[in-house]
């Protein structure tokens, strides 16, 4: 049986532009607005049970008991959710979760500019749980259910021409030095090593990070960020790319790299640990040594990783949010 809906003030406004850059550009026709995606995670789902509230004003965020962004479950604990979300994030972090976004900072600007206050205040709470043992993308097409039946959340999709990075190597068929081939790499059961003051993967680890299909950036030495990933694809490296150095544009893969890759990318923050927009790798109010020598974003992604980033214009399926509605306060 599936709960009752809950009630709210509805909030019309003028269509709200998203990319969505980590998918192929795709005809803006299409029916039902399906990705691809999609229909390989079996179309049309929802949770069997769920609870959705919206927290006091001043609540604070929670995080979710699996990473939203990425393919796979992992975590440091290695646990799988069996069906189960619980988290606490105001509405565009559930979007980008539903619809599988990257929202680089420009993107989510436009997001919520045109949106109600609420949207990117407030924050809500949701418990749920489904049956069986389902995937990230079943899960991802729960939400989207639940996002419709709950705040009456109506999306369509366009594709537009927008700016983006297109991700290409230096050299066809060249990599850099900390790109390779993750067959080449060490398997995913090696055996990797955290960092004891910190409880993150150990940057200085000869296994970077602990675990695979997870990107994990932590902080290294004299103000330096060390990200990496195993066994993931060269879109969600440029998604990465995109979220951690992009100047806010999404960044697509160009590269035309089909393998499953591991990577390994260390540069210099232009400012102290603490100071970037968002979720930052750095321990806030931590002394940090002057980077004898500093390394840019840009060099590291072409040095280390054989890589540049163009600017250009592409074609992305864009999601247009027409309608959302305010859930009732807990």
């Amino acid at each position: 049986m599936k709960p009752p809906l809950i009630a709210g003030v509805a909030v019309l406004m003028a269509p709200v532009l998203v990319a969505i850059a980590n998918t192929p550009a795709m005809p803006a026709q299409i029916a039902s607005g399906d990705t691809q995606w999609e229909a390989a995670a079996g179309g049309h789902m929802a949770f069997e049970v769920a609870s959705v509230k919206l927290l006091k004003p001043g609540s604070r965020f929670r995080a979710p008991n699996f990473p939203l962004a990425g393919d796979g479950f992992r975590t440091d604990s290695g646990e799988n959710p069996h069906g189960r979300l619980s988290v606490a994030f105001p509405l565009p972090r559930y979007i980008e979760f539903a619809y599988k976004l990257t929202l680089q900072p420009e993107l989510r600007q436009a997001m919520v500019a045109r949106l109600p206050k609420w949207v990117d205040t407030d924050v809500i709470d949701i418990e749920a749980r489904a049956a069986g043992n389902p995937t990230k993308d079943q899960m991802r097409l729960m939400m989207q259910s639940l996002l419709t039946e709950r705040l009456h959340l109506a999306v369509h999709y366009e594709t537009q021409d927008v700016p983006i990075y297109a991700l290409t190597l230096i050299k066809a068929g060249t990599w850099g030095p900390k790109l390779i081939r993750h067959a080449d790499g060490p398997p995913c059961d090696a055996p990797g090593t955290q960092n004891l003051a910190t409880g993150m993967s150990d940057p200085g680890a000869a296994v970077f990070p602990t675990d695979c299909e997870s990107a994990t950036s932590v902080p290294g030495k004299n103000g330096r960020i060390v990200q990496g990933s195993r066994n993931t694809t060269m879109a969600l490296l440029a998604e990465s790319l995109g979220r951690m150095g992009g100047g806010g544009r999404p960044v697509v893969d160009r590269t035309g790299i089909a393998d499953r890759i591991d990577y390994r990318l260390e540069w210099t923050l232009e400012s102290k640990p603490g100071c970037l927009p968002g979720p930052c790798p750095g321990v806030p109010g931590a002394d940090v040594e002057p980077d004898p020598n500093p390394v840019t974003f840009m060099d590291a992604v072409r040095d280390q990783l054989g890589l540049k980033l163009l600017s250009t214009k592409a074609p992305l399926r864009i999601l247009v949010i027409d309608h959302v509605e305010r859930p009732s306060e807990n």
